[in-house]
């Protein structure tokens, strides 16, 4: 008797494998996002480097400028002003002493002061305003003083013109030197040579005020 042959066992639908994620893949997901500061094209910088620019703006922003020295800045139209204001505020303390000043330091002086008359309108700008200033604003030590002088001597060797004496009124501080000028030079072994100090420091201030041009009335300060 033959042996029946078995049916093919019935086909077992197949079940959906389910996808395996790849660990690279959940890694890459699980990563933040990359900060814009931090990104790839920046090398990476110590909190001590991110720091460097902003003190760096903060130095820019807080500069302070240098201290700007007289032969920088207009001061000769300043000091008229100083002490003409001076003259009339301290009037008091104003007193006359004696000059020697060169002739053609005078006479240049003499046309200065007509000049500044008519652009101001002031007509009691007087000489002493100018000596005053130019005393005030002499260089500060005494051998800075005797080396201005003596370059001013050397280019009137050939000046035949003999000084007179003038008074006129000059204020306190200048008035103190004045009064003791003629010791320190000698003291300086420049002695006899006063009237040399003042033409120079009175042309320098001319010299000042060429440059500067005409002088006008200071600015009213308002209240």
């Amino acid at each position: 008797m033959a042996t029946p042959e078995p049916e093919p066992p019935a086909a077992i639908a197949a079940e959906p494998v389910p996808q395996v994620r790849v660990e690279s893949e959940l890694l890459q997901e699980a990563a933040p996002e990359p900060l814009a500061a931090e990104s790839a094209s920046e090398p990476h910088r110590t909190p001590a480097a991110k720091a460097a620019p902003q003190a760096q703006r903060e130095r820019e922003t807080h500069t302070v400028e240098p201290q700007v020295r007289r032969g920088d800045r207009p001061w000769a139209h300043t000091a008229i002003h100083q002490s003409f204001a001076d003259a009339k505020l301290r009037s008091a303390r104003w007193k006359s002493h004696g000059f020697r000043i060169s002739p053609e330091v005078l006479s240049r002086l003499k046309e200065r002061l007509n000049a500044d008359r008519r652009s101001t309108g002031n007509s009691s700008l007087a000489i002493g305003h100018y000596v005053d200033a130019a005393l005030r604003n002499l260089p500060a030590t005494v051998d800075e003083q005797i080396a201005m002088a003596a370059a001013f001597e050397a280019n009137q060797l050939w000046d035949q013109e003999r000084t007179q004496p003038s008074n006129y009124r000059v204020g306190e501080s200048a008035y103190d030197l004045m009064s003791n000028l003629k010791l320190a030079l000698q003291e300086a072994d420049f002695g006899r040579r006063g009237t040399h100090v003042v033409s120079a420091g009175i042309e320098r201030l001319l010299d000042a005020l060429e440059t500067e041009g005409p002088l006008q009335r200071p600015p009213r300060q308002r209240p």
